[in-house]
């Protein structure tokens, strides 16, 4: 198994999910008695390889055009600006509410994420690794979260969509 995985031309991480989707369909394979053990067992991958932040980053005169195509104001315009400025994923920000706005601090707390349920509905559950974590606000971004706050209770969102829905990767 691992001189086959060391041939597979994938990102480390898709290594290590089919390593344990095959695991598991081994570990019911020797529980029935049909290999003698797992050979998955003690397979390993090789080193995870760093690889460079900044393939993913835009580049300014890429935010410039980008904000070009957006209207000047509104929702849209502030939820890309705030995910610009903050590097947080787009389910993060969408259940970002008032109070995980922290100004006097200058930090947004992330702590949860919205994502389509089972049946396409919208489900705020913990973030990707269930870990909570304090997001810089910059400068730039100070009179977005102000504008996107203004008026609002601290447990509304502070970024929800034209409709008051959540904004996601669909609709965005």
């Amino acid at each position: 198994i691992e001189a086959a995985a060391a041939t597979w031309q994938v990102k480390y991480s898709t290594k290590r999910d089919a390593l344990a989707c095959l695991s598991k369909i081994m570990k019911g394979a020797a529980k029935a008695g049909l290999v003698p053990v797992n050979p998955c067992l003690g397979v390993e991958l090789g080193r995870q390889e760093e690889g460079d932040p900044m393939w993913r980053a835009l580049s300014r005169s890429e935010v410039g055009r980008l904000l070009a195509l957006l209207p000047e104001f509104g929702v849209y315009r502030r939820f890309i600006v705030a995910l610009l400025f903050t590097g947080m994923r787009i389910g993060e920000l969408a259940a970002v509410t008032v109070a995980d706005c922290d100004l006097e601090s200058g930090h947004i707390r992330v702590s949860k994420t919205a994502s389509p349920g089972r049946r396409g509905e919208i489900v705020v559950g913990p973030t990707k690794n269930g870990k909570t974590r304090l997001v810089p606000i910059a400068a730039q971004l100070r009179p977005v979260i102000e504008a996107a706050c203004a008026g609002k209770s601290p447990d509304d969102r502070a970024f929800p969509g034209p409709k008051a829905g959540f904004i996601t990767s669909k609709n965005l």
